[in-house]
């Protein structure tokens, strides 16, 4: 059983991987290298993933692929296409921006940087930030399910896909017993796979590009070409490695409140030091940057599975997947509206970690100012189109371009600097730290 629910591990957050090909079209790479770019983001979620669980925070939070690092080159690939810019040159950029920020990133952490954080993070900025990534990441799914919708005449056959898999595995969550409630995400997923397949819809694109891909391919460093170290690109990408910490950070402490464990304060700064050292990985292989997904805790909550060697399975699953791209297809079947469906799954959860955060604020006119403006203007970027950022500098983009970044900043101003609270009324999130 402990490989079903490793394999469960890698199933559950393979949805994120999936909008993978949308930054490979950005950059202009071609099916193959898109392939090979999704292969070298399996291998680096498993190896990320299992030095956190072994060295990091030591938690089961799975360590992969963030949309806002997607996000930022997107961005990055979207002006240098309108400025004329050479796509080949930008890809040498971001391998050598990466680098810069992963090494900014494990320096950091070495000096305990995150120990002396940790009382910035109140209720208020946990709830505000769980509840956009919760936002964000529904968003993506339910955008996801009804794209693919657009790109066929199948229209109401293909929606109901997508329902029966979230029916299935909310019903096994709540009434299933023993071991079906544990294995609720692959079932759902098994069965939403076996109806597509029955129902003779139409080959993923995935599945004609990748029929070519060897068995075996180790990743090559720098496949891009030499890494070239350019200020406007690295600068944004640093600064956004130094936004995601508090990500980082309300991560961990979700999943600590899921299994209620104590962490002890040094444990966050070797989490920061492996996300740094995972970045650098990143930059040497030609991918995108990582971070601990929050949506980790739902697995955790609707499964009730808490054991490491689960995770740990399936940490090696994903670094198998990475050298044997011809299995990796395997999971690249996943048709995109079964895989969005687990996303609008697994981001359930973080609503209601983010509404008892909420409860334990004092809820009166300056939190509904701080959480209400926070949330407001984060949901607001969320919908914007992106063409408005267009002719924004660069750091600025990345920042609004992603509404749980743009609303986590807002909430830590005015919690902390325009609406203040005097210490002493300050609710602290973390009690009894163990150092």
């Amino acid at each position: 059983m402990h490989l079903i629910y490793g394999l469960q591990w890698v199933i559950y957050n393979v949805g994120i991987l999936l909008t993978i090909p949308i930054v490979g079209h950005a950059l202009q790479l071609n099916p193959l290298e898109i392939a090979t770019l999704i292969q070298r983001l399996f291998l680096l979620t498993g190896i990320a993933s299992l030095l956190q669980v072994i060295f990091g925070h030591r938690f089961l939070l799975i360590e992969g692929p963030a949309a806002p690092w997607c996000a930022a080159f997107i961005v990055l690939a979207t002006v240098t296409g309108d400025t004329g810019g050479s796509m080949a040159t930008l890809r040498t950029d971001l391998q050598g921006a990466m680098l810069i920020a992963g090494i900014i990133l494990i320096i950091l952490g070495g000096l305990g940087i995150l120990r002396r954080m940790l009382s910035f993070f109140t209720p208020t900025i946990t709830g505000t930030v769980l509840m956009l990534i919760a936002l964000q990441i529904g968003g993506i799914g339910v955008k996801g399910i009804f794209a693919g919708l657009a790109e066929t005449t199948l229209g109401a056959k293909l929606l109901l896909i997508p329902c029966v898999v979230i029916a299935v595995i909310v019903t096994l969550s709540l009434r299933g017993k023993g071991l079906l409630r544990t294995v609720a995400i692959i079932m759902g997923i098994a069965v939403g796979w076996l109806i597509y397949r029955l129902g003779k819809f139409p080959a993923l694109p995935v599945e004609n590009s990748l029929n070519d891909t060897p068995f075996i391919m180790l990743p090559q460093l720098f496949p891009w070409g030499t890494p070239t170290f350019n200020p406007d690109v690295i600068i944004p990408l640093v600064l956004l490695g130094l936004v995601l910490i508090p990500n980082a950070v309300i991560s961990m402490n979700a999943m600590q409140n899921t299994i209620q464990a104590d962490l002890p304060k040094k444990r966050y700064d070797r989490g920061l030091i492996v996300s740094g050292f995972s970045d650098f990985l990143a930059g040497l292989i030609g991918s995108v940057g990582t971070i601990p997904y929050a949506t980790s805790v739902g697995l955790v909550a609707l499964t009730g599975i808490k054991d490491r060697l689960p995770f740990i399975i399936g940490c090696l699953i994903y670094i198998g997947l990475g050298i044997f791209p011809a299995i990796g297809s395997f999971i690249a079947h996943i048709p995109p509206s079964i895989a969005n469906a687990v996303l609008i799954v697994s981001a359930s959860p973080l609503i209601i970690y983010a509404l008892r955060d909420f409860t334990r604020c004092s809820l009166d006119n300056r939190d509904a100012f701080v959480i209400g403006l926070s949330l407001l203007t984060g949901i607001g970027l969320m919908l914007a189109p992106a063409e408005t950022l267009r002719n924004m500098p660069i750091w600025i983009a990345n920042i609004l371009g992603n509404g749980v970044i743009a609303g986590a900043l807002i909430c830590l101003i005015l919690e902390h600097v325009l609406l203040r609270k005097p210490k002493e009324e300050k609710p602290g999130l973390i009690k009894d730290m163990l150092f």
